[in-house]
């Protein structure tokens, strides 16, 4: 079993083993096959006609890998590349190389003419398992969290290297939009299967068209087009609806930075209750905060009823593990989120311990000076902190925390880290919880990590005028001189291209709190 690691993702990876990159493995095939069916136990996927192979990554060093060995790397280049930009060191993604014909849809000639030599047409590798990730070998999860893991590790902008995505429960009706687009089947998948190399009952095979069969009515992009529609459908309102009066900013341009940065955005929602804080007139008018799910949230949105300790009764969190649930919570007006510390399965042990700087009425000057200080007596008693702005007036500053403490802990560190540093700057900062006695003060909020509180993840936009985002920062770029209005919808997404996500081991990076607490002991107090 896997041990315990100095870095882990943000995804549960206890039945994971601790391995080394594998050279060879055998595939995992459909054991039989049966006609179209419906059960929410499976998972459906299209099957492509192409070829079976794999992409083995270890560092920069890329392999495009078919069962019996051989390489196709130099012959279709273009993957590799791609393969290259996955978000991960380590990694080996099963999946099915595919060469379109004139009417694109897969065609297994088209594929032998390009591996050939003898055309130029374009290849894509369609990814529909993650085997190994970084230093683990992945295989006896459940296949829906390999998929979960898989969905995370492809950046936006990819053309030669696509994740297949699934309908769950619903084979009949994927059955029917691959038949209309004049694809041969689908391969039915036992969502919480392992990984078996071979035959096996856990994966079968639909055909779904025969030479009788009517001409297809889609091409095949059309028909990958209708795939999501046909298993989630959100009713879209008010898209011209003004959100932002000054800057003409509307829930359409909201919904569409969301469903841009979805892919960066959501590793930090994952698994977390949720609340939504809606503008329904815009950031001029009234605005609530909703915890509860509404009543008319559909069934395909995953929910979690926790106890409220304030409420002493119980609310129905949405959890947003999905592009799809975003985007619903966009069109529901809900201009930024608030998740948990925690995630639901561990809901009372947080992976972040937080340091709010909130500075609504000192100036962004003293946040820095605060921010720097924080930092640097984090860095001295060995912790690795990571840095964004609040996208309001502030700073957050996380550090992420092995799951194993309470709020109460890591409230309690925080606390320590935050008395200290208002003693320190008494002149500008303080940790006084009511407003009327800060003054102008930068306040220190340590009081975030509570079970139930919540802060903005990084990427979310703020209801604020110029639609500022909470952006995370390299330590270096901490500089008086920093603008946080400059972070914003329409500039972040050239920023995450050029920088990439600079807060990205706030996710994979957990860190143990008890040998912090007795550095910062012996060093300041």
């Amino acid at each position: 079993a896997r041990k315990e690691s100095d870095k882990a993702p943000f995804f549960d990876l206890s039945r994971a083993e601790e391995a080394a990159l594998f050279e060879r493995v055998e595939p995992m095939e459909a054991g039989e096959e049966r006609g179209p069916f419906s059960d929410p136990n499976w998972l459906f996927e299209v099957d492509f006609q192409g070829k079976r192979a794999a992409i083995r990554k270890a560092g920069d060093g890329v392999r495009l890998v078919t069962p019996d060995g051989e390489d196709l790397g130099a012959r279709l280049p273009e993957i590799v590349e791609d393969a290259r930009r996955l978000r991960t060191e380590n990694g080996w993604l099963d999946g099915v190389v595919v060469v379109s014909d004139d009417s694109k849809r897969p065609s297994r000639r088209s594929l032998e003419t390009r591996l050939a030599g003898g055309s130029h047409e374009t290849a894509v590798f369609y990814a529909f398992d993650l085997l190994f990730y970084e230093e683990w070998d992945l295989r006896p999860l459940a296949l829906v969290a390999r998929k979960e893991l898989l969905s995370t590790l492809l950046p936006p902008g990819l053309q030669h290297l696509l994740y297949v995505d699934h309908v769950q429960g619903r084979g009949e009706d994927l059955c029917e939009v691959t038949r209309s687009a004049g694809l041969t089947g689908v391969i039915a998948k036992r969502a919480e299967s392992a990984y078996a190399s071979g035959r096996s009952e856990q994966w079968l095979r639909i055909p779904v068209l025969d030479p009788t069969d009517e001409p297809p009515s889609h091409d095949f992009v059309t028909a990958l087009r209708t795939l999501r529609p046909t298993k989630r459908k959100i009713a879209f309102t008010n898209l011209d609806k003004v959100l932002w009066p000054e800057d003409g900013f509307t829930k359409g341009d909201l919904i569409r930075y969301y469903e841009q940065v979805a892919e960066t955005l959501l590793p930090y929602l994952y698994e977390r209750p949720v609340h939504m804080l809606r503008y329904p007139d815009g950031i001029q008018g009234k605005s609530f905060y909703q915890k509860d799910a509404p009543d008319h949230i559909p069934d395909w949105v995953v929910t979690e009823t926790i106890e409220s300790d304030e409420r002493g009764e119980a609310i129905n969190y949405i959890v947003c593990n999905d592009r799809d649930t975003l985007i619903l919570m966009a069109n529901l007006a809900s201009i930024d989120l608030h998740p948990w510390l925690s995630r639901r399965d561990r809901r009372d042990t947080p992976d972040w311990a937080v340091f709010d700087l909130d500075a609504k009425k000192s100036s962004f000057s003293d946040v820095v000076k605060i921010a720097r200080t924080i930092g640097k007596i984090l860095r001295g008693i060995g912790l690795r902190p990571y840095l964004k702005t609040s996208g309001a007036t502030g700073i957050h500053i996380y550090v992420p925390v092995t799951p194993i403490y309470t709020y109460e802990q890591t409230r309690t560190f925080c606390q320590m880290v935050s008395t200290y540093v208002a003693r320190e700057h008494k002149d500008i900062a303080t940790v006084e919880r009511l407003p009327n006695r800060r003054g102008n003060k930068v306040y220190v909020d340590f009081g975030q990590n509570r079970r139930g509180q919540t802060v903005v993840p990084p990427y979310a936009v703020r209801p604020r005028p110029k639609a500022p985002v909470s952006a995370p920062l390299a330590w270096d770029e901490l500089d008086v001189e920093l603008d946080p209005k400059a972070f914003n919808m329409k500039t972040i997404l050239e920023r995450l291209a050029r920088e990439g996500d600079l807060f990205q081991g706030a996710l994979r990076d957990p860190q143990d709190l008890l040998a912090a607490v007795q550095a910062f002991q012996e060093i300041y107090l």
